[in-house]
């Protein structure tokens, strides 16, 4: 039964994103996969799905907001005086707390829907999600960069 579901979800997800137009059409893609590996990896019930999805995609904006938020260097490191240097390491590391600030809260809210186990099987999962994404773009770009196929007559 629970097999069945998340078919029907990836079924339904997949012919929903095929609908969509524009370049955000991949990103769409990639993020109905990963709710599916995640999903199926964790073994999270439709119930603590239900729960589970709309307080992890509220961490991931939050991570993701703090992590653009970083400034980036506009000149090469070997020109920073030593004062900038500094202050740039101190902005890097004030946003690395803040984000381990974010995930301790985030990890007390999933911990009230889903167990600690599960939320273990979750870094593995993102971790496993990321690497076969990888390894995907670079077939990928391996067979974009392969010299054309000739047909035998």
């Amino acid at each position: 039964m629970r097999k069945a579901l998340l078919l029907l979800v990836c079924v339904l997800g997949f012919v929903h994103l095929q609908a969509q137009p524009g370049p955000g059409r991949n990103h769409q893609k990639i993020e109905a996969m990963r709710v599916s590996f995640i999903t199926t990896e964790m073994q999270l019930t439709p119930e603590e799905a239900e729960k589970f999805w709309p307080i992890y995609n509220e961490y991931r904006e939050k991570v993701r907001a703090i992590r653009q938020s970083g400034n980036e260097l506009d000149k090469p490191v070997m020109d920073l005086s030593e004062e900038e240097a500094r202050a740039f390491i101190e902005q890097r590391m004030d946003r690395e707390e803040e984000l381990m600030r974010l995930k301790r809260e985030y990890y007390l809210r999933l911990r009230e829907v889903v167990s600690a186990r599960k939320l273990i099987l979750l870094d593995r999962a993102e971790r496993k999600f990321k690497e076969r994404l990888l390894r995907e773009m670079q077939k990928r770009r391996q067979g974009q960069n392969a010299p054309p196929r000739r047909h035998k007559k």
